[in-house]
């Protein structure tokens, strides 16, 4: 999740819209934890911010380019969490 939306989220929550987040990785390669831990961090995160919804892809962290070829991949694994809102 980008660092500067936060307060945007939150402000939007309390105007009464839906917002989530889905997190492309689980922190795999972050220091001091685990990606157990990431998601655990992640999920008490969604609660401050009074989000609707908050996933997790699961992809490798560290490895995701911006190229076509990587954005075709990961849309269909997104699609059922974005029914579920």
């Amino acid at each position: 999740m980008e660092q500067t939306c936060g307060g945007t989220l939150i402000k939007m929550a309390e105007l009464g819209e839906r917002t989530g987040v889905l997190d492309l990785t689980a922190g795999d390669m972050g220091t001091r934890g685990s990606p157990e831990i990431r998601i655990e961090e992640s999920e008490a995160a969604a609660r401050h911010l009074l989000l609707a919804s908050r996933g997790n892809l699961r992809f490798p962290d560290a490895r995701l380019e911006n190229v076509l070829a990587a954005r075709c991949r990961w849309p269909p694994r997104s699609a059922g969490w974005a029914r579920g809102w």
